[in-house]
Order: C-alpha cells, then structure tokens, then sequence
C-alpha cells in the first residue's frame, strides 16, 4: 500500500528542507515514489538527469536523501514539463 508524503518522516523532511513548508502542503497527500525506478528512453533520463541537477543548483540541499524529494516534487508540480518541452 502507498504511503502519502506528509506519512513519511524522511520525504516529508527532504521535501520541506529544499522547498518549504508549502511545498510540503501541496504535494503531502500525494503517494511517495520512489527516486530508484525511475525509467524512460535514454533521451528522457538525460533530461530528468538535468532537472535532477537543477533542483540541486536551486535548493541548495544537501542532505542525504533530497534527490528522492526532489523526484516526487518534480513529478507532482509539474518541474518536469519545462525540460521535456524544450528539447
């Protein structure tokens, strides 16, 4: 069974650490998803791989795990549509 973010100590954690508490808000009673299966062809994997690493330019988080916060608040705000439009 799926676990919602704001149930996950350590999403809930990753995600208000690199955006904030409304971000948190926002994507909380969304199920979590796990950054290890993330799959797709090789050209949509090198521009995930970009976003990925913006959302580390941007945040700033360092902390172990934010890449997994940074997965699902991509996918459920949309942060993926601007890399995969314009290419």
């Amino acid at each position: 069974e799926a676990v919602n973010i704001a149930k996950s100590q350590y999403n809930s954690r990753w995600i208000k650490n690199a955006y904030g508490q409304k971000a948190l808000k926002e994507v909380s009673s969304k199920p979590v998803i796990c950054s290890g299966s993330t799959m797709g062809s090789q050209r949509a994997i090198e521009l995930y791989s970009i976003a990925m690493v913006a959302q580390f330019d941007k945040t700033k988080c360092k902390q172990v795990g934010c890449d997994q916060g940074f997965h699902n608040y991509l996918y459920y705000e949309g942060g993926l549509k601007p890399f995969l439009q314009s290419h």
